[in-house]
């Protein structure tokens, strides 16, 4: 029970940092090798302050890109109900002029196995859409001023930093 809520929780940290750094790479630009060996390098850290054993995350990004291609290809995850519920209430946002957009890039992100699992529909010019996109948003993001290309949390901690400079 233990080290299933361990792989659980792991599973949890994967997702989470695989979005990150899949929205970055994808709307913004690639990391560079040390870049996104740092990147992981600090998920495990976070790993092990949520409790996560070391020998439950794999040692290096490279492994880490090995694990996630065999539990993408394997049989060992599996949609729940539950799961497809979550999903379902993501994709459906307070305002439903966001539903579109926000499903193109939410499926659009999704490996092709998970968007399967879920059961979400994916056509040849929903690709199209989500390709225009996200070569609009690379080309226009990059001269938005910071402040609109960053969250709240950025600025808190940018804010933080020059506090303890001074």
């Amino acid at each position: 029970h233990g080290g299933l809520d361990r792989l659980l929780q792991w599973w949890w940290l994967v997702v989470l940092g695989e979005t990150i750094l899949r929205t970055h790479c994808l709307l913004l630009e690639p990391l560079a090798p040390a870049e996104a060996e740092a990147f992981y390098e600090e998920s495990k850290w976070f790993g092990a302050l949520m409790g996560i054993p070391p020998a439950v995350m794999p040692h290096t990004l490279s492994d880490f890109e090995d694990w996630m291609t065999d539990m993408l290809a394997g049989d060992e995850l599996d949609v729940s109900s539950e799961a497809g519920e979550i999903a379902q209430s993501l994709l459906r946002l307070p305002l439903p002029i966001f539903w579109p957009g926000n499903y193109l890039l939410a499926v659009g992100m999704l490996p092709e196995t998970l968007r399967e699992g879920f059961g979400l529909r994916w056509t040849p010019p929903m690709d199209a859409v989500f390709r225009a996109g996200v070569t609009a948003v690379r080309a226009v993001a990059p001269r938005l001023p910071l402040r609109l290309r960053t969250s709240p949390m950025y600025w808190q901690a940018e804010q933080r930093v020059a506090k303890s400079l001074r």
